[in-house]
């Protein structure tokens, strides 16, 4: 026999985070929770992640050892100000939103923002690729989904188009709809 949904989970949805890499995915995913976020009273997190240079070998010989610092600090403010902008020209005003940027590899920033601070559903894009690319260039969607805190919904690419035109009316967003759509990271 099947315990009741409530003995799982906990429906209430008053945090959503968004992973932003400024792609027409994470906008799209954006759209969907800032539209989720709205019908539901939540407020939403803006995450993004700037990969550290040395952790992923993106930088030359050269950059001296000595100047790693001020180039991390240069892409966290870069990203800061990308992100800033980014939000006032996508978010609803009536939803309480802030924007993070974080340094480290996305998967574990990711996952530990939402853990730390108690984020009750992760809202973001996926890029949809499968085989070799999928495998080469990894996906942190998926990861996300195995090793988030809580439940993960993603978007995938046929559902952007849908999303981008009326976000408020493109699906409906109820908040039956969305636990019944959930991806979680318990699977």
């Amino acid at each position: 026999m099947l315990a009741p949904l409530g003995v799982f989970m906990n429906p209430t949805i008053l945090r959503i985070l968004v992973p932003v890499d400024f792609s027409a995915h994470s906008e799209a995913a954006l759209h969907y929770a800032t539209a989720l976020a709205s019908r539901l009273g939540a407020a939403l997190d803006l995450l993004h992640v700037v990969e550290d240079p040395v952790a992923t070998l993106a930088w030359s010989s050269a950059i001296e050892l000595s100047g790693l610092s001020e180039r991390r600090n240069a892409l966290v403010e870069e990203a800061t100000l990308h992100l800033d902008r980014y939000r006032s020209g996508t978010t609803d005003p009536g939803v309480p939103t802030q924007a993070v940027v974080r340094i480290g590899q996305p998967t574990a920033v990711i996952t530990e923002y939402a853990r730390s601070v108690g984020v009750d559903l992760v809202v973001m894009g996926t890029h949809g690729q499968s085989g070799l690319a999928g495998m080469l260039l990894g996906n942190v969607a998926a990861r996300v989904v195995r090793y988030a805190p809580c439940p993960v919904l993603t978007l995938h690419t046929d559902v952007i188009g849908r999303v981008t035109e009326s976000p408020r009316t493109a699906l409906p967003l109820t908040l039956g709809y969305a636990l019944g759509h959930l991806g979680t990271s318990r699977e």
